[in-house]
């Protein structure tokens, strides 16, 4: 409602200077024809808020999204949101949307300043929609039984995996913030809970987590051995994994590093792991605690890849000119929250089924 507030008192100072020139002491002759001109092609309403007002506009941008290949298949505004004027008590879902790859569109590329590591990864098309279906969205509180399922202690306690630091870093003072961290913190003001941060440093550690009970929601790569444990939602965003090598390596292409005789670091336990242990036929992975051990034996005993995040390994050639990232992906990761599975967490969450894969 804050924003709802912001954003139309700032359409009232907009509409009120427009009023001010048509009734200036000045003659301006020049100014109400433009204005009638701007009013004849975008309608009285300069800033219609809604999804229904914006609903043709919408549609027109997901229309050419999925005609430049933008988007993996076709997907009408209303498809991409859920907004609460439709159905009261609904709030905003943007998971129901197919995920669009980072950094296709212009304003979600990855982004490196003053050393950190961030990616806007919520493409242009899903931020429209959610921006303009949120617009005179009123506030609802949670259903009962929603806390109870995803808070059961009444306060959210939310696993950060640190491991990957395109969705999750540490502040200097140690704190947390990121991706990951504005998802949690959302969450818990739709349920109306506190937020409790649990730190991991690797995904592979927040697995393990997941069988104890040390978390109640988590930010995490989809993946077959995890969907044993955890209930995930549909993906949020695709990242890529990657390859980092030597600058004098022979490899040219990800499908060049599985040979044999080749050796692949990896973190324990993460995505690129997983998937690499189901599909390589020839390389041997070499498993490491976390990514920055992991790193550190690529370097030093010349190992000829380190499979990681795109992202990190782009910032980490470009402080070390005798590595590379190959060109093109090994995998596709698909980024997505989720609940641990056990007799006490239904597999899916009766009160949101949507927020379930």
């Amino acid at each position: 409602m804050n924003l709802l507030m912001a954003l139309e008192a700032a359409k009232a100072r907009s509409m009120a200077r427009l009023a001010e020139y048509t009734a200036s002491r000045v003659p301006l002759s020049r100014v109400p024809a433009q204005i009638a001109a701007a009013q004849a092609l975008v309608g009285p309403d300069p800033f219609p808020y809604g999804l229904a007002a914006n609903q043709p506009t919408l549609d027109a941008l997901l229309g050419w999204a999925q005609a430049e290949r933008r988007n993996r298949s076709a997907l009408a505004a209303r498809e991409a949101v859920c907004a609460a004027d439709a159905e009261p008590g609904a709030g905003l879902t943007l998971l129901a949307a197919p995920p669009l790859r980072a950094g296709v569109l212009p304003g979600s590329s990855y982004h490196i300043a003053q050393g950190c590591h961030t990616m806007p990864i919520r493409s242009v098309l899903h931020l429209a929609c959610m921006l303009l279906a949120l617009i005179g969205a009123g506030a609802h509180a949670a259903p009962g039984d929603a806390v109870t399922e995803l808070a059961p202690t009444g306060r959210l306690r939310a696993a950060i995996n640190f491991g990957n630091p395109v969705l999750a870093q540490r502040r200097t003072d140690g704190t947390a913030q990121g991706v990951s961290v504005a998802l949690a913190q959302e969450l818990g003001r739709r349920l109306g809970v506190p937020v409790d941060l649990v730190p991991f440093n690797e995904a592979g550690q927040v697995f393990a987590a997941a069988r104890s009970g040390g978390w109640d929601v988590a930010f995490l790569a989809i993946d077959p051995v995890r969907a044993a444990a955890i209930s995930f939602t549909p993906p949020y965003v695709v990242i890529e994994g990657a390859y980092l090598v030597l600058q004098a390596s022979p490899l040219h292409a990800p499908e060049d590093a599985d040979r044999d005789g080749a050796r692949i670091a990896v973190a324990e336990g993460s995505a690129y792991d997983l998937y690499l242990t189901r599909t390589l036929h020839h390389a041997a992975l070499l498993r490491f605690p976390d990514t920055a051990a992991a790193t550190k034996a690529f370097m030093q005993q010349h190992l000829d890849s380190l499979a990681g995040v795109r992202q990190p390994l782009v910032a980490f050639a470009a402080t070390h000119p005798e590595a590379r990232v190959l060109p093109g992906a090994f995998m596709q990761i698909e980024q997505a929250m989720g609940t641990p599975q056990g007799p006490t967490r239904p597999v899916r969450c009766s009160c949101a089924p949507s927020w379930r894969r």
